[in-house]
Protein backbone atom coordinates (compact mmCIF):
# COMPACT_ATOMS: atom_id res chain seq x y z
CA UNK A 1 0.00 0.00 0.00
CA UNK A 2 1.20 3.20 -0.95
CA UNK A 3 2.03 6.02 2.11
CA UNK A 4 0.31 9.06 1.45
CA UNK A 5 2.46 12.29 2.55
CA UNK A 6 1.51 12.95 5.70
CA UNK A 7 2.19 9.20 6.79
CA UNK A 8 6.05 9.66 5.27
CA UNK A 9 6.39 12.55 7.05
CA UNK A 10 4.38 11.41 10.23
CA UNK A 11 3.37 14.86 10.81
CA UNK A 12 0.17 14.43 13.15
CA UNK A 13 -1.70 18.42 13.96
CA UNK A 14 -2.97 18.97 17.36
CA UNK A 15 -6.16 18.39 19.08
CA UNK A 16 -5.47 21.95 20.40
CA UNK A 17 -4.96 23.82 16.99
CA UNK A 18 -8.87 23.16 16.02
CA UNK A 19 -10.54 25.06 18.80
CA UNK A 20 -9.14 28.02 17.94
CA UNK A 21 -9.86 27.57 14.35
CA UNK A 22 -13.39 26.69 14.92
CA UNK A 23 -13.99 29.50 17.30
CA UNK A 24 -12.68 31.98 14.12
CA UNK A 25 -14.77 30.51 11.40
CA UNK A 26 -18.20 30.47 14.18
CA UNK A 27 -17.31 34.12 14.52
CA UNK A 28 -16.68 34.66 10.84
CA UNK A 29 -19.91 32.87 10.65
CA UNK A 30 -21.67 35.32 12.78
CA UNK A 31 -20.59 38.29 11.31
CA UNK A 32 -21.57 37.26 8.19
CA UNK A 33 -25.04 36.73 9.69
CA UNK A 34 -25.30 39.82 11.43
CA UNK A 35 -24.43 41.95 8.27
CA UNK A 36 -26.64 40.11 6.41
CA UNK A 37 -29.65 40.57 8.97
CA UNK A 38 -28.48 44.27 10.25
CA UNK A 39 -26.37 45.82 7.35
CA UNK A 40 -26.96 49.17 9.29
CA UNK A 41 -25.50 48.30 12.54
CA UNK A 42 -22.63 46.03 10.52
CA UNK A 43 -21.72 49.14 8.04
CA UNK A 44 -21.80 51.21 11.02
CA UNK A 45 -21.20 50.04 14.55
CA UNK A 46 -18.17 47.75 13.84
CA UNK A 47 -16.37 50.48 12.42
CA UNK A 48 -17.38 52.52 14.88
CA UNK A 49 -16.40 49.77 17.18
CA UNK A 50 -13.12 49.27 15.61
CA UNK A 51 -12.05 52.58 15.42
CA UNK A 52 -12.86 53.40 18.73
CA UNK A 53 -10.76 50.22 19.57
CA UNK A 54 -8.24 51.55 17.66
CA UNK A 55 -7.77 55.06 19.44
CA UNK A 56 -7.99 53.38 22.73
CA UNK A 57 -4.96 50.75 21.45
CA UNK A 58 -3.36 54.28 20.61
CA UNK A 59 -3.49 55.79 23.96
CA UNK A 60 -1.56 53.33 25.55
CA UNK A 61 2.05 54.91 24.53
CA UNK A 62 0.79 57.64 25.99
CA UNK A 63 -0.71 56.11 29.29
CA UNK A 64 2.90 54.95 29.92
CA UNK A 65 4.53 58.44 28.71
CA UNK A 66 2.46 60.07 31.55
CA UNK A 67 2.95 57.68 34.33
CA UNK A 68 6.99 58.25 33.45
CA UNK A 69 6.68 62.17 33.70
CA UNK A 70 4.66 61.73 37.06
CA UNK A 71 6.83 59.36 38.46
CA UNK A 72 9.96 61.65 37.57
CA UNK A 73 7.67 64.43 38.41
CA UNK A 74 7.18 62.83 42.04
CA UNK A 75 10.58 62.07 42.73
CA UNK A 76 11.58 65.73 41.78
CA UNK A 77 8.91 67.08 44.44
CA UNK A 78 10.90 64.27 46.90
CA UNK A 79 14.13 65.82 46.12
CA UNK A 80 13.12 69.33 46.87
CA UNK A 81 11.22 68.41 49.89
CA UNK A 82 14.81 67.20 51.24
CA UNK A 83 16.86 70.35 50.31
CA UNK A 84 13.98 72.46 52.10
CA UNK A 85 14.00 69.91 55.06
CA UNK A 86 18.05 70.59 55.46
CA UNK A 87 17.71 73.90 54.94
CA UNK A 88 15.13 74.10 57.68
CA UNK A 89 17.37 72.37 59.96
CA UNK A 90 20.12 74.63 59.22
CA UNK A 91 18.16 77.68 59.92
CA UNK A 92 17.11 76.41 63.28
CA UNK A 93 20.60 74.84 64.25
CA UNK A 94 21.79 78.62 63.62
CA UNK A 95 18.85 80.32 65.37
CA UNK A 96 19.89 77.97 68.33
CA UNK A 97 23.85 78.76 68.13
CA UNK A 98 22.75 82.61 67.55
CA UNK A 99 20.32 82.76 70.88
CA UNK A 100 23.19 80.65 72.75
CA UNK A 101 26.11 83.34 71.73
CA UNK A 102 23.73 86.32 72.67
CA UNK A 103 23.73 84.43 76.49
CA UNK A 104 27.22 84.12 76.24
CA UNK A 105 27.48 88.00 75.42
CA UNK A 106 25.11 88.94 77.55
CA UNK A 107 22.04 90.40 76.88
CA UNK A 108 23.27 94.03 76.33
CA UNK A 109 26.03 92.56 74.12
CA UNK A 110 28.84 93.30 76.47
CA UNK A 111 32.11 91.45 76.63
CA UNK A 112 32.08 88.14 78.70
CA UNK A 113 34.10 87.93 81.45
CA UNK A 114 36.78 84.65 80.45
CA UNK A 115 37.33 82.84 76.83
CA UNK A 116 34.76 81.99 74.22
CA UNK A 117 35.18 78.97 73.02
CA UNK A 118 33.74 76.62 70.21
CA UNK A 119 33.21 72.87 70.79
CA UNK A 120 34.39 71.24 67.90
CA UNK A 121 34.17 67.28 69.05
CA UNK A 122 32.56 65.28 71.85
CA UNK A 123 32.06 61.54 72.36
CA UNK A 124 32.32 59.41 70.41
CA UNK A 125 34.98 61.33 68.61
CA UNK A 126 36.62 62.03 71.80
CA UNK A 127 37.04 60.17 74.92
CA UNK A 128 34.48 59.27 77.45
CA UNK A 129 32.62 62.15 78.44
CA UNK A 130 35.17 64.81 77.42
CA UNK A 131 35.10 67.45 74.73
CA UNK A 132 37.94 69.53 72.26
CA UNK A 133 37.46 73.45 72.51
CA UNK A 134 38.79 75.76 69.97
CA UNK A 135 40.02 78.91 71.31
CA UNK A 136 42.12 81.83 70.17
CA UNK A 137 46.01 81.50 70.63
CA UNK A 138 46.61 84.06 72.46
CA UNK A 139 43.58 83.46 74.98
CA UNK A 140 45.07 83.09 78.82
CA UNK A 141 43.52 79.09 79.65
CA UNK A 142 45.48 76.60 81.17
CA UNK A 143 44.72 73.60 83.22
CA UNK A 144 42.44 73.31 86.21
CA UNK A 145 40.16 76.53 84.40
CA UNK A 146 36.44 76.02 84.70
CA UNK A 147 34.19 75.24 81.53
CA UNK A 148 30.78 77.06 81.55
CA UNK A 149 28.06 75.53 79.20
CA UNK A 150 25.81 78.59 77.85
CA UNK A 151 28.02 81.32 79.61
CA UNK A 152 26.03 80.24 83.44
CA UNK A 153 26.44 76.43 84.06
CA UNK A 154 29.62 74.57 84.92
CA UNK A 155 29.81 71.59 83.26
CA UNK A 156 33.57 71.03 83.04
CA UNK A 157 37.38 71.43 84.05
CA UNK A 158 40.07 71.92 81.85
CA UNK A 159 42.77 68.78 81.35
CA UNK A 160 44.95 69.72 78.85
CA UNK A 161 46.19 72.46 76.11
CA UNK A 162 48.04 71.88 72.89
CA UNK A 163 48.27 75.30 71.28
CA UNK A 164 44.64 76.72 70.04
CA UNK A 165 43.07 72.87 71.46
CA UNK A 166 41.88 72.32 74.61
CA UNK A 167 40.93 68.98 76.37
CA UNK A 168 37.79 69.65 78.80
CA UNK A 169 36.61 66.61 81.04
CA UNK A 170 32.87 66.80 81.97
CA UNK A 171 31.92 66.44 85.52
CA UNK A 172 29.79 63.30 84.64
CA UNK A 173 33.49 61.74 83.29
CA UNK A 174 33.46 58.14 85.33
CA UNK A 175 35.19 58.22 88.90
CA UNK A 176 35.60 62.11 88.53
CA UNK A 177 34.51 63.61 91.98
CA UNK A 178 33.43 67.15 92.09
CA UNK A 179 32.78 69.39 95.52
CA UNK A 180 29.53 70.82 95.05
CA UNK A 181 26.21 71.95 97.54
CA UNK A 182 23.29 70.90 98.19
CA UNK A 183 19.46 72.12 98.58
CA UNK A 184 18.82 75.30 100.24
CA UNK A 185 21.07 74.70 103.37
CA UNK A 186 24.02 74.17 100.55
CA UNK A 187 24.97 70.93 102.15
CA UNK A 188 28.59 69.95 101.58
CA UNK A 189 28.32 66.87 98.92
CA UNK A 190 30.37 64.85 96.34
CA UNK A 191 29.37 64.87 93.06
CA UNK A 192 30.61 61.51 91.24
CA UNK A 193 30.10 61.15 86.97
CA UNK A 194 29.26 57.61 86.36
CA UNK A 195 29.84 58.43 82.42
CA UNK A 196 27.37 59.37 79.25
CA UNK A 197 26.83 62.98 80.67
CA UNK A 198 25.34 61.48 84.01
CA UNK A 199 26.64 61.82 87.55
CA UNK A 200 25.06 60.79 91.08
CA UNK A 201 25.53 61.97 94.67
CA UNK A 202 25.85 59.69 97.63
CA UNK A 203 24.36 60.95 101.01
CA UNK A 204 23.59 59.34 104.60
CA UNK A 205 19.95 58.45 104.18
CA UNK A 206 18.56 60.95 106.95
CA UNK A 207 20.19 64.23 105.26
CA UNK A 208 16.83 65.72 104.51
CA UNK A 209 16.54 66.00 100.16
CA UNK A 210 14.12 66.23 97.79
CA UNK A 211 13.74 65.97 93.59
CA UNK A 212 13.97 69.51 92.73
CA UNK A 213 16.78 70.00 95.29
CA UNK A 214 19.68 72.54 93.58
CA UNK A 215 23.16 71.15 92.87
CA UNK A 216 25.38 73.81 93.09
CA UNK A 217 28.99 74.29 92.20
CA UNK A 218 31.20 76.26 94.28
CA UNK A 219 32.12 79.32 92.28
CA UNK A 220 31.75 82.44 93.07
CA UNK A 221 30.13 81.64 96.00
CA UNK A 222 27.49 78.79 94.39
CA UNK A 223 26.99 78.52 91.08
CA UNK A 224 23.68 76.41 90.03
CA UNK A 225 24.70 73.36 87.91
CA UNK A 226 21.83 71.00 88.07
CA UNK A 227 19.11 69.27 90.07
CA UNK A 228 17.64 66.31 91.62
CA UNK A 229 16.30 64.07 89.21
CA UNK A 230 15.80 61.14 90.82
CA UNK A 231 16.53 59.48 94.50
CA UNK A 232 17.59 55.66 94.56
CA UNK A 233 17.06 53.79 98.09
CA UNK A 234 18.20 50.26 99.45
CA UNK A 235 16.75 49.02 102.35
CA UNK A 236 19.56 46.97 103.33
CA UNK A 237 22.21 50.29 102.73
CA UNK A 238 22.46 52.99 105.21
CA UNK A 239 23.08 55.83 101.79
CA UNK A 240 20.83 57.12 99.47
CA UNK A 241 21.79 58.00 95.93
CA UNK A 242 20.96 61.22 93.98
CA UNK A 243 21.07 61.56 90.16
CA UNK A 244 21.58 64.92 88.75
CA UNK A 245 20.06 65.98 86.13
CA UNK A 246 21.68 69.43 83.85
CA UNK A 247 19.82 71.89 82.63
CA UNK A 248 20.81 71.00 78.77
CA UNK A 249 22.99 67.13 77.75
CA UNK A 250 26.48 68.44 77.94
CA UNK A 251 26.95 66.49 74.58
CA UNK A 252 24.54 68.99 73.01
CA UNK A 253 26.94 72.66 73.96
CA UNK A 254 28.53 74.14 70.68
CA UNK A 255 29.67 77.49 72.09
CA UNK A 256 31.18 77.65 75.69
CA UNK A 257 33.19 80.09 77.83
CA UNK A 258 35.95 79.46 80.20
CA UNK A 259 37.01 81.29 83.16
CA UNK A 260 40.22 80.43 85.81
CA UNK A 261 38.67 79.02 88.83
CA UNK A 262 39.50 82.18 91.11
CA UNK A 263 38.00 84.83 88.64
CA UNK A 264 34.73 85.92 89.17
CA UNK A 265 31.56 84.93 87.64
Amino acid sequence: MKRTWRQRRNIRVPKWVYLPLLLFIGVWLILLLLRALFPAVVLFGLPQLSENLAQSIGNIPSYFADRDALTQELTDLRFQNTILQRQLQADTFLKEENSELKTLLGSEGSSIKGVLGSVIAWPPKTAYDTLRITVPKDAAVSPGDVVFGQGLVPIARVTKRDNTIITATLFSSPDVTTEVRLGEERFPVQLVGQGGGAASIVVPKELPARIGDGVFFPYNGNTFMGTVGSIVTNVSSPTKELWVVFPRNLFAHTWVSIKPFTDTL
